[in-house]
């Protein structure tokens, strides 16, 4: 549980952020949102936790897929690794009487259902991203979007673990 104590939309930089305090009412949050300005399909969400005690903290995460949708029929996708989910589908009805139906492909890091803030962790930015790909984009067949997607996802973690993911949005 937590309360949030103040949100932000920054214009300038294209960022939205939530702050709060958790549970034990010391310790706290801030989670970060951006969908990336060159690395167009990316959607990044970025947590970082600051614990008051010496204490470990355990945060609970919640992965909120939303509700079945009645415009697009999604199907789990198995990845190699347990590291990132994927889920594809089509577009059940079409924008036009002229552009079909559409490929759709949503490939992210896993969110795991908890996280323990220890000292080492404590500060750090934890990073999830998503990416969203369709056949709109170069009318590809759903294999490749499904490719698309992730190697636009990799790309993503790539940037995320050498530090220049938000930088290279904000550039």
């Amino acid at each position: 549980n937590s309360t949030t104590t103040g949100v932000l939309l920054d214009l300038q930089n294209g960022f939205y952020y939530r702050r709060g305090l958790l549970s034990d009412g010391a310790s706290s949050y801030e989670l970060r949102w951006y969908a990336h300005r060159s690395l167009r399909s990316l959607y990044v969400m970025e947590l970082t936790v600051r614990k008051a005690s010496t204490q470990d903290v355990l945060v609970t995460l919640r992965n909120n897929i939303g509700a079945e949708s009645e415009d697009i029929t999604f199907a789990g996708v198995d990845m190699a690794d347990d590291a990132f989910v994927m889920a594809c589908g089509a577009t059940n009805v079409a924008e036009t009487e002229d552009s079909g139906t559409h490929d759709v492909c949503v490939a992210s890091t896993s969110l795991p259902p908890s996280l323990t803030v220890t000292d080492e962790i404590s500060g750090k930015t934890q990073t999830f991203i998503a990416a969203v790909r369709t056949s709109l984009e170069g009318d590809s067949k759903p294999a490749e979007v499904q490719a698309d997607a992730a190697a636009d996802l990799s790309a993503g973690v790539m940037a995320a673990s050498a530090g220049t993911l938000a930088r290279s949005h904000t550039d």
